[in-house]
């Protein structure tokens, strides 16, 4: 099982904030890790590049050059993992409330792909519960706001146990 494979123990916080300031995937919140999915087998590792808008040719936002993450259309044995305190869909006795907010930006090269931004099965073997695609944000062929690329958006992602809201 994938945590038996992190070899990680839950925090007591479940605040995560990453800016990438500092080129890593460290946290300035509390209790929250972002760690590569695979990061203990090296022969199948897609990495993440890290620097600012410009190191990309990106768009800055409001004149203001963010440090930012690049993150490659993930195999499916790669991807990024959020731990916290909580699971879905696993135990009970756990929390399944939980929101997102995601400064992203989709680039020119991306744009009519489907990009996943959130899955919870722990070993990523289905489908994302949330994706961005060309019709917009959803999932299962209902998509909502069409989002333009080379363009900066704040997508917030509310998760209960019952629903999947962005706003």
């Amino acid at each position: 099982m994938l945590y038996q494979e992190l070899k990680i123990t839950p925090n007591k916080f479940t605040t995560g904030n990453w800016t990438f300031d500092n080129g890593d995937l460290t946290s300035l919140g509390v209790g929250s890790q972002l760690r590569h999915f695979n990061y203990t087998k090296k022969e199948n590792y897609q990495p993440v590049l890290f620097g600012n808008s410009d190191t990309f040719g990106i768009k800055a936002i409001n004149g203001v050059k963010p440090n930012v993450i690049k993150v490659p259309a993930f195999d499916p044995k790669n991807g990024l993992f959020i731990f916290t305190n909580f699971t879905s869909g696993i135990h009970e006795e756990l929390h399944y409330d939980f929101s997102l907010v995601l400064d992203i930006y989709i680039p020119k090269a991306s744009e009519n792909k489907l990009i996943s931004i959130y899955q919870s099965n722990l070993d990523n073997e289905n489908d994302a519960e949330l994706f961005i695609g060309p019709k917009g944000i959803g999932i299962s062929n209902e998509y909502h706001k069409k989002l333009n690329p080379e363009t900066w958006y704040r997508l917030g992602i509310v998760v209960s146990e019952t629903a999947i809201k962005n706003m």
